[in-house]
């Protein structure tokens, strides 16, 4: 369920490529597959509004995180979504959100990908936890420490 979430996961927010022998799939698998597949048409809805961000900044090609994402143009400042890769290293990632800027009220961190209301399609997928760590800052903890995954979050910023 881990690779197949960090799989998915690369193509949800730009062009997403499936391969392999999607009819052999089994209900869960294929669960999963259409859960990324809905996931990316609501995003490509919406990507006139949306521009490529890096809230953690540029990613080390050889960095144990990877983090990217789309944010509005017309929303608040880091509103948006983001993948957030985990190939290896520490087990937890505080990346700081636009939060604080210009009157904000709340920031919202929801998971989208895998879709947590749909447990079934990856019943093996560790638990990511999101702490707020206040001042904007999220910490993103992986489940699993010694398997790659990944995840896509909605940042929704209020005012």
């Amino acid at each position: 369920d881990e690779t197949a979430s960090l799989t998915l996961a690369a193509g949800v927010l730009g062009r997403l490529y499936l391969s392999g022998f999607i009819n052999r799939m089994d209900q869960a698998r294929l669960g999963l597959v259409n859960d990324a597949v809905a996931l990316h048409r609501r995003i490509l809805a919406r990507q006139d509004d949306l521009a490529p961000w890096w809230p953690a900044g540029l990613p080390d090609f050889e960095g144990d995180w990877l983090v990217s994402g789309l944010r509005s143009i017309h929303e608040p400042a880091g509103s948006g979504y983001v993948t957030i890769w985990r190939r290896r290293g520490r087990e937890s990632l505080d990346i700081p959100f636009e939060s604080n800027a210009d009157g904000c009220s709340a920031l919202r961190v929801e998971q989208v990908f895998p879709d947590p209301s749909q447990p079934e399609h990856a019943p093996h997928a560790a638990q990511w936890r999101v702490e707020d760590q206040g001042s904007g800052l999220i910490r993103f903890t992986a489940g699993q420490t010694d398997t790659p995954s990944a995840r896509i979050y909605r940042i929704s910023i209020n005012r």
